[in-house]
């Protein structure tokens, strides 16, 4: 089920109309249509409130994992929700940013060497992400450096020697 549908089957299993729970998360009927037709998404806090509300499980609304419901008398308080959600929401960023790693890697390895392995881009892009992940910067800061990267901005120049070498290196090990 894609966010609308369970959105609806959350509105549904509640009996309720869409202007009643349209009220209860703070948007208007008109928005809540969009998000039930797939047309547009919940924020993050709109998605905290309804299963924080209506004791839904949020590794079942975003990740398809489990029941629709909380079940016992463990319910996860507010806060939970937050990190829960934040913890979806790092991953996500994550995954975002190393796929932009690797668009990158693979745009400067093959103009200088067209006949570079998809595999060898991916490690390379990988060993350099995995340095930068671990250094002081945060995923924003890292987003905003590899947006600067695609732009010839200034930290490209550094980052298309840093991928080259990182290219050389797993290169270097692979067996002919």
């Amino acid at each position: 089920m894609n966010e609308g549908e369970k959105l609806k089957h959350i509105r549904l299993c509640y009996g309720l109309k869409q202007q009643e729970l349209a009220n209860e998360l703070g948007v208007s009927k008109q928005y809540l249509s969009k998000v039930e037709s797939g047309a547009t998404e919940l924020s993050k806090d709109r998605i905290i409130a309804l299963c924080e509300k209506y004791g839904i499980s949020a590794n079942w609304y975003l990740l398809d994992e489990g029941d629709m419901n909380i079940l016992g008398d463990d319910e996860l308080s507010g806060n939970d929700y937050a990190v829960m959600m934040e913890d979806y929401f790092k991953h996500d960023l994550n995954l975002e940013l190393f796929s932009m790693y690797v668009k990158s890697a693979n745009n400067f390895i093959t103009y200088k060497f067209p006949n570079a392995s998809i595999n060898d881009i991916v490690e390379a892009a990988k060993e350099l992400y995995s340095a930068d992940i671990d250094s002081d910067k945060n995923f924003y800061e890292l987003k905003e450096l590899v947006l600067d990267f695609q732009e010839q901005g200034e930290a490209f120049k550094s980052f298309k020697e840093r991928i080259i070498t990182a290219y050389y290196r797993v290169a270097s090990t692979r067996e002919f």
